[in-house]
C-alpha cells in the first residue's frame, strides 16, 4: 500500500495522499451482504445453491466496481498534485501553476455522461499540455484530508482563493 502521511497542515510534506472514505461503498456494500445472507439461507432450505451463487457473482461485480473506486486517488509529491483514476491518464499540476480553487456541482449534461464526479473541490492551473484540472471527489475522500490539501495549496498560494469551507482557521489555545 501507499504510505500515508498524516501531516499538519504548517509542515511542508514530500508525500501527501488524500485517504479513502467509505460512505460510497457502505450502503450498497451493506446491502449485497445482507442480500447473500439471505440468499444462503433460503438455498441452504431449498437445496438448491443457484440463488446463492447469483449473489456471490453479484457481489464479485461490485468489488470490481469498489477496486476501480480506489484507485482514483489524489497525491501531493513534491508541489505536484497527480491525479489517478481508473481508465484516465494521469493528471498533474504544480502548485505553481493553479489558477483556481472552488467546490462545483455537476449539472445534467456533466453528470449524464458519468466522468466527473457530482459534488467535488476542483483545482485548475496550467501547464505546457494546455489548461487543466483535477477533480478531488467530496465523496470519494476524508473531509479532513481535503481541508489539509487545500490549506497547504492555500499556504503555498495565499494569492489563491479557496473555498471558504477549507479556508485556514485560526487556532484557539
Amino acid at each position: 500500500m501507499h504510505e500515508r502521511t498524516r501531516l499538519p497542515t504548517n509542515s511542508n510534506p514530500a508525500v501527501f495522499a488524500l485517504r479513502h472514505s467509505i460512505a460510497p461503498y457502505r450502503t450498497l456494500g451493506t446491502a449485497f451482504i445482507l442480500f447473500a445472507i439471505w440468499g444462503f439461507i433460503d438455498s441452504y432450505h431449498s437445496k438448491n445453491w443457484g440463488f446463492f451463487e447469483s449473489t456471490l457473482l453479484l457481489i464479485g461485480m461490485y468489488s470490481l466496481q469498489v477496486m476501480m473506486g480506489l484507485w482514483y486517488r489524489i497525491v501531493l509529491k513534491n508541489d505536484v498534485i497527480i491525479q489517478r483514476a481508473f481508465g484516465k491518464k494521469d493528471v498533474s499540476l504544480q502548485i505553481k501553476n493553479i489558477t483556481s480553487v472552488g467546490n462545483e456541482v455537476s449539472g445534467i449534461k456533466t453528470n449524464s455522461v458519468l466522468n466527473r464526479p457530482f459534488r467535488r473541490v476542483t483545482i485548475y492551473g496550467n501547464s505546457c499540455d494546455g489548461n487543466k484540472y483535477i477533480d478531488i471527489s467530496l465523496k470519494h475522500f476524508v473531509e479532513e484530508d481535503i481541508r489539509s490539501l487545500i490549506q497547504i495549496i492555500h499556504e503555498k498560494r495565499p494569492d489563491l482563493v479557496v473555498p471558504k469551507k477549507y479556508a485556514q482557521t485560526e487556532r484557539k489555545n
